[in-house]
């Protein structure tokens, strides 16, 4: 077990240093992301009911090869493309997500718009 949870917290220190976030957090929060691995996290209370992936992401869905997450010790995968493969399909106030983006999307805060509103 102690290997397991050092193995990933390995995995998340690796991830953390290559991820690409700059978190804004005025009035109209905005997150930049580019292409490659970004770690972002959804804001508001874990209580209140998360939204569907692609509602969330907005355009940058199109974007996104895959969303990584850890629930219950175990990792889980969204595959945009193939939804038969994946564990979840919203994404929670209060949890993070590692993303996966074949590209970058042009700068503006689409998450500002899809989240908060």
């Amino acid at each position: 077990m102690k290997n397991k949870t050092a193995k990933n917290l390995l995995i998340i220190t690796i991830c953390l240093c290559l991820a690409a976030i700059n978190l804004q957090a005025a009035a109209g929060h905005s997150i930049t992301l580019k292409p490659g691995l970004n770690l972002i996290s959804i804001p508001g209370s874990p209580t209140e009911s998360g939204k569907m992936a692609h509602e969330a992401l907005g355009p940058v869905y199109d974007r996104t090869n895959a969303i990584w997450r850890i629930k219950e010790s175990e990792w889980q995968v969204h595959v945009p493309s193939r939804p038969e493969l994946s564990h979840f399909s919203s994404l929670q106030p209060g949890s993070g997500y590692f993303l996966y983006l074949t590209e970058g999307p042009d700068p503006h805060s689409f998450l500002s718009e899809a989240i908060f509103s």
